[in-house]
């Protein structure tokens, strides 16, 4: 089995850069029907990437459907 590496001559964006580009594009082409602005986080942990995961889409999202159920309305999440 061959194995190739290929590294570019030329350094590749950082992190950082990433980031910034990920912002102006928000600000270039915002969302219309978004509940929240869209956030970059970098993180190096599984297990504080669940516990955001958590803090800031399924609560949230839970929190919404269980105020349309109080409301008599359909629940936008389903499994």
């Amino acid at each position: 089995m061959l194995i190739y590496n290929f590294v570019s001559q030329i350094d590749g964006p950082t992190w950082a850069e990433y980031r910034n580009i990920f912002i102006n594009f928000n600000k270039t082409y915002p969302l219309n029907n978004a509940i929240y602005l869209p956030i970059i986080i970098f993180l190096r942990h599984k297990t504080l990437y669940k516990i955001c995961l958590w803090l800031g889409h399924f609560l949230p999202a839970l929190f919404v459907d269980f105020a349309n159920i109080l409301l008599n309305h359909k629940p936008r999440y389903q499994q």
